[in-house]
């Protein structure tokens, strides 16, 4: 299988292994949103014990309970009449192991649910088939397991048409092609060579990957960090990530740093939003878990969720909030909110955001006026 990769853009901030002739491409985030707006929600009357996802597809709210018999849970989006179940768990044809997360997307120029069971595959189901039978009516499974890339799948996947997915990796250049390597010419691209030429290459990355299931091949690969080896590196970069509705943009917000990345596939480059130049001390607890929550997008503005639930072993209370940019990094809101987004689904057709609080109560807030 043939490989181009192609280094578009590469930004670097300080890092105990950075190199001092590079130029750091970095914006440094206001002090102050343009608006400060406190926002109420309101709590759905639907009782469900843990809610780890919720998506909406048309007329119907879908609630995903790993912690029910049935554990896709559907409900009228208006009314909230609860309509029915299906999906269970097990190792059956019908079932999955476990189930990450949910959504709605088109299959075959029709809104279809998915869902990301990472140790079964990426499925698409017929809602409204499926609640009549009771049980899942799949339209496909893609299978990453059976092509040995199970691991694919425990990191962000956006779905780009029926067989090309935008997959988020983080890893080494040489674990992706055991018996090759990579050298990166003077113009930032990458070359691969055989094990008989240059063997030095860089440390842990990230990176996303273009990936046709259809024909099995990689299609592109656009890495946005160039590090040498870092300590803790999966802990340091652990983050969240979000694709706009027009499959062009994607951005990504980091727990444990103050620091957002905006790309646009379209033009190719990359905005990095942050409030500091140094990346956090990994033996600081103050370092951690006190940063963004998660990230949802539209075409026109990125929500970036500071609400993490309260947590003891956190030395300051952080406080609940929303910050709203637009794709040039304008910081453009700050919503402050009285609960923590547990499990945030940013409804971006209706306007409406929905998530879950300290107590897994399902709480929506009307965000048309921050679209």
């Amino acid at each position: 299988m043939k490989i181009f990769y192609l280094l578009f853009l590469v930004f670097l901030f300080m890092s105990c292994a950075e190199r001092g002739n590079e130029e750091k491409k970095v914006m440094i985030l206001g002090a102050t949103p343009e608006q400060i707006v406190e926002l109420k929600g309101e709590e759905l009357p639907i009782q469900e014990l843990i809610p780890t996802s919720i998506c909406r597809l048309d007329s119907f709210l879908v609630i995903l309970n790993m912690e029910e018999e049935k554990i896709v849970r559907v409900y009228q989006a208006d009314t909230y009449r609860f309509l029915g179940a299906f999906l269970e768990k097990g190792r059956g044809d019908d079932e999955v192991i476990s189930c990450q997360e949910i959504w709605a997307a088109p299959w075959k120029g029709k809104m279809r649910l998915w869902l990301k069971a990472p140790q079964n595959f990426i499925g698409v189901v017929d809602l409204e088939s499926s609640l009549t039978a009771g049980k899942p009516c799949w339209e496909k499974q893609y299978k990453f397991m059976d092509r040995g890339m199970a691991d694919f799948l425990y990191r962000p996947v956006f779905v780009l048409n029926d067989s090309v997915f935008w997959i988020s990796r983080a890893e080494r250049p040489y674990d992706i092609i055991p018996n090759q390597n990579i050298r990166k010419n003077a113009d930032g691209s990458i070359r691969i060579l055989s094990m008989q030429g240059t063997t030095q290459v860089g440390g842990k990355n990230l990176y996303w990957l273009s990936y046709n299931y259809a024909s099995a091949t990689v299609l592109d690969s656009v890495w946005y960090t160039d590090y040498d080896d870092i300590r803790d590196f999966d802990q340091l970069f652990l983050g969240d990530e979000a694709m706009s509705p027009d499959r062009r943009r994607i951005a990504v917000a980091f727990r444990n740093m103050n620091q957002i990345i905006l790309y646009d596939s379209k033009m190719q480059n990359f905005r990095w939003l942050t409030t500091d130049n140094e990346l956090p001390l990994l033996n600081s607890s103050e370092s951690f878990g006190g940063n963004y929550s998660g990230v949802d997008c539209t075409d026109k503005t990125v929500f970036a969720y500071r609400a993490f639930p309260e947590d003891p072993r956190r030395p300051v209370k952080l406080g609940f909030s929303v910050e709203v940019f637009d794709w040039e990094g304008t910081f453009k809101f700050q919503l402050k909110l009285s609960h923590p987004l547990k499990y945030p689904f940013l409804d971006a057709e209706k306007g409406f955001l929905y998530a879950t609080d300290e107590e897994d109560c399902i709480r929506k807030y009307d965000v048309r006026d921050f679209l």
